[in-house]
């Protein structure tokens, strides 16, 4: 998941570098979404390393799936706030 994230944020930096001055399709809101996401793959990574030896795999990835969708609902909520 965090290579695809990779591949598609690269196309994005050769798309800005190949605007030369033109103006950007995408909306700020949309670059911070695509920062959030980065930051909640790493969490990811990172929760399921620490957790898959203190407790078992299965309640590891459990326990950081409920973080990341708590992350993701707060983001949807700022997200929603901001549109109105």
């Amino acid at each position: 998941m965090l290579s695809i994230y990779h591949y598609w944020f690269l196309d994005k930096i050769r798309y800005l570098k190949a605007l030369q001055g033109y103006d950007f399709k995408i909306p700020y809101i949309k670059l911070q979404q695509i920062n959030e996401v980065g930051i909640l793959l790493l969490l990811l990574l990172g929760c399921s390393v620490v957790l898959k030896y203190t407790i078992m795999l299965h309640y590891g990835l459990i326990i950081t799936v409920i973080i990341i969708l708590m992350f993701l609902l707060a983001a949807v909520v700022k997200l929603l706030k901001n549109e109105k």
